[in-house]
């Protein structure tokens, strides 16, 4: 096969000894020297066999789904202002809301669930021995052994036979992830990626639809486009992403330049509960874009959320493995020094306490 390389997309033919694989296609992961066959991972399981070249035609990489027609957002929709904590999925095994950073949820390959840090970690307190040895927290299923059996999961949760929706879309999303980042074991691919992110985003997921606008951001695998991007963030920030919300705000604030636009969108962020959007407000009450009545009313909702997360078991994980805490964090602390200087108040503790940050 000319030109044929790692990514591209092949189809089975005349083999022998696998012939249920003829007609099917798979994707070129390596060419291997020594043995002159390719090593190709399997579409329909995910399974890594070896073939010789004469036994592939190359095809074109399938294009990804046409993405959805633009439909109009109203601002009664956009500014719709969401009850406490909607967005966060619970931990389905403490059922206390998920923290929005990355390092504190963990996606669990074999039932498609995101669990917190705590619960997941708490397997490992308890029989002491390390967390990846240990069946999942939530199904009790074995851990995985190798980047292989992994995938073999994800692509089971991404089947078309799954009807749980949830665990579905999650899956597509992990595994746009894995193609963006490279990571268990596939070969790196923008393009592969935003595949997989427009299937989660069109069953509605919200942290989808935040990535495909950062995609358009930056043009990863897209041609930077930026009414794409508000209209990605959009979508994300309706259906509950702080993130994308914050990240819309933004680029309200920073390219459209109406602020007054920008801070509605930051106040329905801190309220609930991000921690940028937050530090946003607190330093919007000293250049006037917030009254100090509006910024303690955001403050104590604000709060409320954080409390509503917060878990003795999650705090033991995270000073265990390593995580930094907000009251850590030199942003965070800038805030509250902020905040100090509003009070006149030359002890950052009960700021710092106040904000929900220790």
């Amino acid at each position: 096969m000319d030109g044929a390389k790692p990514g591209h997309t092949v189809k089975f033919q005349g083999l022998k000894g696998a012939a249920h694989l003829n007609d099917t296609e798979g994707t070129l992961v390596k060419y291997m020297k020594n043995q002159g066959r390719w090593s190709v991972r399997c579409e329909d399981d995910g399974a890594l066999v070896c073939a010789k070249p004469e036994n592939l035609i190359r095809k074109y990489m399938k294009p990804a789904k046409e993405e959805p027609v633009l439909r109009v957002i109203s601002d009664e929709e956009l500014f719709k202002v969401p009850s406490l904590s909607e967005g966060d999925d619970d931990c389905p095994i403490c059922c206390i809301p998920l923290d929005l950073d990355e390092e504190s949820r963990i996606f669990k390959e074999c039932c498609g669930k995101i669990i917190c840090i705590g619960c997941a970690h708490r397997m490992t307190t308890n029989n002491c021995g390390r967390m990846q040895d240990h069946p999942c927290p939530f199904c009790r299923t074995p851990y995985c052994k190798n980047d292989h059996e992994y995938l073999q999961r994800v692509e089971k949760l991404m089947n078309e036979n799954n009807t749980n929706i949830d665990s579905k879309r999650v899956a597509l999303f992990e595994m746009g992830y894995y193609y963006r980042e490279g990571k268990h074991g596939v070969l790196q691919s923008y393009s592969r990626s935003i595949e997989y992110m427009i299937r989660s985003a069109q069953l509605g997921y919200a942290d989808a639809n935040h990535n495909l606008g950062c995609a358009y951001h930056h043009g990863d695998g897209v041609k930077k486009d930026q009414k794409m991007v508000v209209y990605y963030w959009s979508l994300a920030a309706i259906q509950g992403s702080s993130k994308a919300r914050h990240s819309l705000a933004s680029y309200v604030f920073n390219v459209d330049k109406d602020i007054k636009r920008a801070m509605k969108h930051y106040r329905i962020a801190a309220e609930q509960g991000n921690p940028d959007s937050m530090a946003t407000i607190t330093s919007g009450v000293l250049r006037g874009y917030v009254t100090k009545a509006e910024y303690d009313e955001i403050l104590t909702i604000h709060n409320q959320v954080l409390e509503s997360k917060k878990s003795d078991q999650r705090d033991r994980a995270r000073r265990i493995i390593g995580i930094t805490t907000h009251d850590e964090d030199p942003d965070r602390t800038n805030v509250a020094r902020i905040v100090a200087q509003m009070n006149g108040d030359d002890d950052i503790t009960s700021v710092l306490s106040r904000l929900g940050m220790r």
